[in-house]
């Protein structure tokens, strides 16, 4: 029957792709992927954009130390691959006729050569984004600084006009009063003159200060703007290393989710994971041949729903995480006051003589943490059951997936193993293979089932059929 002859590809091994039969037919374009755009992609099919990336990458390929170190990771990841195993099966040949390594620890070796390989592109690109970022914050600062000493500049040259008019207006009413009158003595003329030249001084003192502070903060000024220059070059360094390494991971991840090669073992979805962080558009041209519309919908389904789990869980320990409840700052009065009146209970007014008694400020503070922790409670009570959600959904996706295909592939006669691993990853075929068997026993039931009842109603006269049926 062509089941049992199905159902013995269900456990061959071999390629991801290889014995899985192609559709006849072209695939058809996604509504959901050309049509509506995810708001999680970045398009980035735009030439003018493409060309203008494409020559700054090739400007700085030789001369960005980033780019060497790439090719230098690159070359070992190549080396690694093609004289895997070499040495080891020498000297096993030496030593006695012993076969060569086990498929499955060379398998488990040529993961650890991609994730070596992919963790040192990841670290350079979190350290030169950290970079940049401190760059640009450092920036900011600088310049937020400069505007105020340019503040502080303006204010001191008003005060020097000041002091010039003060000046000014003090030379006019000496000169229009003239000498003074001949009633004054010699000794009220001594202290006139003394106390006419020491406003003068004072005046031409505190506008020599005033210039003195406007070339100190000039000197501030420029000073800052060689650093602005310096942190501005520095900027633009490390977003052309970015976009160099960011370059590399899109090609190194797309030619793996082109392949197959999932070097994780958790199936494609991370490596769609990884291309989106990259913001780099995801389409069906991206995934092997041997997937269907489908499956790729799913894949990407299960990538989003991945994303939210991680930003749930990274909310999740921000709230119960000992530091920042430490570091938080005391909720305001208003916030408080909505807390208050969400536990307060009106009750009718029991007119009773009692005594005021002041709480102390403790009891209050106590009083004010105690309905912190519980909004905290309920932050980390609604988060937990939104992760416990999001892992329900991908565990029914992957499950429902992987009965369609069991049923697709007991039609086509592909390796359903391999198709099972390209969603749940490796690790998780045998549990998946499972609910794959069971489908086929269920489907194998209903079979038969159908074909007694075809038998039954040749055999049997039609009356009674009839009968049974009424």
């Amino acid at each position: 029957m062509q089941t049992s002859k199905s159902m013995g590809n269900l456990n061959a091994t071999g390629p991801k792709c290889n014995g899985i039969a192609a559709t006849n037919n072209k695939r058809k374009v996604l509504p959901g992927h050309t049509r509506k755009r995810p708001q999680f992609l970045i398009d980035s099919e735009n030439p003018e954009a493409t060309v203008v990336e494409d020559l700054e990458f090739w400007e700085n390929k030789y001369d960005s130390n980033i780019h060497k170190q790439l090719i230098q990771a690159k070359a070992e990841l190549q080396y690694k691959l093609k004289y895997q195993g070499v040495v080891e099966e020498n000297l096993n040949k030496r030593k006695a006729k012993i076969k060569s390594q086990n498929p499955l620890d060379q398998t488990k070796e040529t993961s650890r050569f991609y994730k070596t390989y992919e963790d040192t592109l990841m670290n350079t690109y979190r350290e030169l984004e950290n970079k940049f970022q401190e760059s640009i914050k450092n920036r900011e600062n600088l310049r937020k600084k400069t505007s105020e000493l340019n503040d502080e500049v303006q204010n001191y040259t008003l005060l020097m006009e000041k002091y010039n008019s003060d000046y000014n207006s003090a030379l006019k009413r000496s000169r229009s009063i003239g000498r003074p009158a001949r009633k004054f003595t010699n000794v009220n003329m001594a202290q006139y003159l003394s106390a006419k030249q020491s406003h003068k001084e004072q005046l031409i003192r505190q506008k020599a200060e005033a210039q003195q502070h406007i070339e100190m903060l000039q000197i501030q000024i420029k000073k800052i703007m060689r650093e602005l220059v310096d942190y501005d070059s520095a900027a633009s360094n490390h977003r052309s290393e970015l976009k160099i390494v960011r370059k590399e991971l899109i090609k190194h991840y797309s030619t793996m989710l082109k392949e197959g090669d999932d070097s994780r073992g958790e199936g494609l979805c991370w490596i769609v994971k990884l291309l989106i962080s990259l913001k780099k558009k995801i389409s069906l041209e991206m995934f092997p041949s041997c997937l269907d519309e489908r499956t790729i919908e799913v894949i990407i389904e299960i990538a989003k729903k991945s994303i939210e789990l991680d930003d749930y869980y990274e909310k999740l320990a921000e709230t119960k995480t000992p530091r920042n409840l430490i570091s938080t700052e005391k909720p305001s009065i208003h916030l408080r006051l909505q807390w208050l009146k969400q536990s307060v209970r009106i009750r009718r007014p029991n007119y009773v003589m009692k005594k005021v008694q002041w709480a102390p400020e403790e009891a209050l503070e106590n009083t004010e943490k105690t309905f912190y922790t519980q909004s905290q409670t309920q932050d980390s009570v609604k988060l937990e059951e939104r992760i416990r959600i999001s892992h329900e959904e991908i565990l029914n996706l992957q499950t429902s997936e992987v009965k369609r295909l069991t049923k697709k592939s007991l039609k086509t006669g592909a390796n359903v193993r391999n198709l099972i691993s390209l969603i749940v990853g490796a690790e998780n075929v045998e549990k998946f293979m499972v609910v794959s068997m069971k489908k086929i026993t269920e489907m194998k039931a209903a079979r038969e089932a159908t074909t007694t009842f075809s038998f039954m109603a040749k055999i049997m006269p039609k009356n009674y059929i009839k009968g049974q049926l009424n």
